[in-house]
């Protein structure tokens, strides 16, 4: 019905042409290419991608260190980033959480390059916030096994693997960063990963037992009474409901996520909480803590209500 698309520039895109122009980019669009062409068709339009997002995040991080976002008020580059590209608060927070590549050269490189997806960039800036100073010295060989491990959870086990096999086993936990928080313990490990250990507290999990019972769930609420110790030591934790270290790191095992997270571990109906349960259970995405489980799952860590 219509011949043109007027776009908000005025430039007119001649539609069913097989070809797309912009103000200075030109994508030819293959309508029907031969099945053995797919592959190098699909690396090299991944590569474009990957070039043009690793653009947004340096753009990003100049546009955050000259302070645009304030400047076209917004509250925050993080909803600066949501509405200059459209797209979701997860998504727009990884964009600005890649400003940190202005401290990963190597990484950066490869990145600007296309050769590096941002799922595998987002896995290597997770190991450099876990340990910045060890990232620093063997980046050039995190990179590599980035550069040779395409899936994604496969390249996550394999720099965990590098990790544990670079660090000094000597080392013992900082007892600079270690601090408490409402009754909670927190500690680095050698490879420092942040660990939280309140659920080993004992004065912790009784104060929580009596404010679970002081607290009961009422007919409105909703809440099983796993759910509700689930909130009620994320509260003691935290001092209270969205406040607290919304940067820390933790790290526990699957089987320590299931019984001490989920509080009682069990449903209304005396069910074991699944994998999925226990995610549901730790859902609240303002608190912005996250736990990597075992299998490189991660979970955050929230209240349920």
């Amino acid at each position: 019905m219509f011949d043109t698309i007027e776009v908000a520039d005025y430039t007119t895109h001649p539609v069913g042409t097989g070809d797309l122009v912009t103000d200075d980019l030109l994508f030819p669009v293959v309508p029907d290419p031969d099945i053995e062409d797919v592959t190098s068709l699909l690396a090299a339009n991944q590569r474009r991608i990957n070039q043009l997002e690793a653009q947004n995040a340096l753009l990003v991080a100049q546009a955050d260190e000259a302070g645009l976002p304030a400047r076209e008020g917004f509250a925050n580059t993080t909803a600066f980033v949501k509405a200059m590209l459209s797209i979701r608060g997860g998504k727009a927070r990884r964009v600005v959480g890649r400003q940190w590549l202005t401290g990963m050269p190597i990484t950066r490189e490869a990145f600007t390059a296309g050769w590096l997806s941002v799922d595998q960039v987002d896995e290597l800036l997770r190991a450099f916030h876990a340990d910045m100073a060890l990232f620093e010295e063997h980046e050039a060989s995190l990179v590599s096994i980035a550069l040779q491990t395409p899936l994604v959870p496969e390249l996550a086990k394999a720099i965990d693997t590098y990790r544990r096999h670079v660090t000094p086993t000597d080392i013992v936990d900082d007892k600079a960063v270690q601090f408490e928080a409402r009754g909670a313990y927190v500690s680095s490990t050698p490879a420092g990963m942040g660990v939280l250990t309140w659920y080993e507290r004992p004065d912790v999990i009784n104060r929580a037992r009596e404010q679970l019972q002081a607290h009961a769930p009422t007919s409105s609420d909703g809440r099983t009474s796993a759910q509700l110790m689930s909130d009620t030591l994320t509260d003691l934790v935290l001092g209270g409901r969205g406040g607290g270290n919304t940067r820390m790191v933790v790290h526990v095992d699957e089987a320590v996520l299931r019984y001490h997270v989920g509080g009682e571990a069990h449903d209304r109906n005396g069910a074991s909480l699944t994998l999925q349960e226990v995610r549901r259970l730790a859902c609240d995405t303002q608190l912005g803590r996250h736990i990597y489980g075992s299998e490189a799952v991660t979970t955050e860590l929230g209240r349920t209500k």
